[in-house]
């Protein structure tokens, strides 16, 4: 199937959104695409604080839940479906998804980023359904022990969010985070988080009870953790695989 459209637009989260509500508006044809669900990385924030409209915050699911209200009701069409490979040819961006391609004059890249995963030399191969780098996948869990490494303001907005019915122990290979001076307060002031500061990871193992063990390194001498979950959120990069 080959579809022409005046503007394509890859990623339905704020931005994708936003650039779709306007062309809406000055009646321009477009194509939405999304491969997974409307949000973005929305969906693994505890709580927005810095958007406009909500002075007390909202949780990120909340706030993504909202934006796919007023996609609906705008009538909005979303084509579900993850873009492979994308090229310009003969003055048009060529869209090509699993089973079909589409045509645009124009094009809109708001695809935003993608989590950096581990070295899988520090891991087995029975310990990575265990591993996550995304949180709304994992928010549902209680009484578990969750690690998180990472020092940004994911690390600690994640711990947050999960430490309401979780214990969180959230290590930082650095002696400085880097995440803003108020996820750290609150962090802090929480009774399910530790935080483990100058700690390496050396490797991460299952043992019989299907727990994961990680040792961690801190003043050259080993350090063995028990946990349930490891969330890793140790940066990010752009989501940009599909381009030529």
């Amino acid at each position: 199937m080959n579809k022409e459209t005046t503007v394509a637009i890859i990623g339905a989260g704020p931005a994708g959104l936003s650039a779709a509500f306007q062309l809406k508006r000055f009646g321009i044809p477009f194509i939405l695409f999304e491969k997974d669900n409307i949000g973005g990385l929305l969906r693994n924030a505890g709580s927005v604080e810095n958007y406009p409209g909500f002075p007390l915050g909202i949780p990120g699911w909340e706030l993504a839940r909202l934006m796919s209200s007023q996609a609906e009701k705008s009538g909005l069409k979303i084509i579900y479906e993850k873009v492979e490979s994308l090229s310009f040819q003969s003055d048009k961006f060529l869209i090509n998804t699993p089973d079909r391609y589409f045509q645009s004059r124009f094009l809109v890249v708001a695809s935003g980023t993608k989590a950096k995963t581990l070295d899988p030399a520090l891991y087995q191969d029975e310990v990575q359904g265990k591993i996550y780098t995304e949180i709304h996948i994992v928010r549902a869990v209680k009484d578990k022990i969750i690690g998180i490494i990472g020092g940004g303001d994911a690390a600690f907005d994640y711990s947050l969010t999960l430490s309401a019915r979780n214990h969180v122990i959230i290590f930082n290979r650095s002696k400085h985070v880097k995440c803003i001076p108020d996820l750290f307060e609150k962090a802090k002031a929480a009774k399910n988080i530790e935080y483990k500061p100058e700690r390496t990871l050396k490797t991460i193992y299952s043992n019989n009870n299907k727990e994961l063990r990680t040792i961690f390194v801190h003043d050259g001498n080993e350090e063995e953790y028990c946990l349930d979950l490891l969330i890793t959120a140790i940066g990010r990069e752009p989501a940009v695989d599909f381009l030529s």
